[in-house]
């Protein structure tokens, strides 16, 4: 699994389509990877704390049960894509670690 990160570019249908192409692969998207709106909205508007944000994500993600729900196969060889510059603030990140706590035999790559 890699996460990649691209310094402020604003991944669109057809721009994701495009790379995902680029790289061989198929774009999927999974609605429950992803923060909601107003977690999100707290961290980029309202001023809430990385560290905030990423325990409120990580549980939300073990609320849905992320490890149980997502196909593994899915995720074999798979790239998550993210719009920051750098990993240490992305989510797609921490839905990499998060599942590498729970999978046997996952790795992550950052493409930066």
């Amino acid at each position: 699994m890699s996460t990649a990160c691209r310094h402020q570019h604003h991944w669109s249908r057809r721009s994701t389509d495009d790379f995902a192409g680029a790289l061989g692969m198929a774009y999927t998207h999974r609605p429950d990877l992803a923060p909601t709106q107003p977690m999100l909205d707290d961290y980029k508007k309202r001023g809430v704390s990385w560290a905030t944000y990423e325990e409120r994500f990580l549980e939300l993600m073990g609320r849905r049960g992320i490890e149980n729900g997502v196909p593994r196969e899915l995720l074999d060889n798979a790239v998550l894509l993210c719009s920051e510059d750098r990993p240490h603030h992305c989510h797609r990140r921490l839905v990499a670690e998060y599942l590498v706590q729970r999978w046997d035999s996952v790795t992550i790559e950052h493409l930066i």
